[in-house]
């Protein structure tokens, strides 16, 4: 997958989650995690709304058609370190697209399809136990 074995993963700073309707539910338990092992959370509206709901905190950020700043602006200053997103309709597929492109450089990003509460974040967490037991 994305998270491969010698890839450097971000161990703090702020990950970006956009989910179609259909993951919003499933992706309430990685914001979780997420947030409770030190990320900030950024999402687009609909996303936000639903983060917020479940009683995160989260930073609303603008899709690429809602105008500037938007996402690909905050991938492209690196204030992002990790992606998790799925797309619906031909506007967010063209949202995706460029996000994949601003993030080519980025140490990480998570497909959500593919993805599960503990795959976007165990290694994130294990990466971060390990630093911590060092000291």
């Amino acid at each position: 997958g994305q998270l491969a074995a010698g890839q450097v993963l971000p161990l703090e700073g702020t990950v970006f989650i956009s989910v179609n309707d259909r993951d919003k539910d499933i992706m309430l338990p990685a914001a979780q995690l997420f947030q409770e092992i030190g990320f900030s959370i950024v999402a687009t509206r609909g996303t936000a709304h639903a983060i917020e709901a479940a009683g995160l905190p989260v930073q609303v950020v603008n899709k690429v058609t809602e105008g500037r700043p938007h996402i690909v602006d905050l991938i492209k200053n690196r204030e992002i370190m990790f992606i998790v997103n799925t797309t619906e309709g031909r506007a967010a597929i063209n949202d995706s697209f460029s996000i994949r492109r601003a993030a080519d450089s980025m140490p990480a990003r998570c497909n959500w399809p593919a993805a599960s509460r503990t795959s976007c974040t165990s290694p994130v967490t294990r990466r971060r136990c390990a630093r911590t037991s060092k000291h």
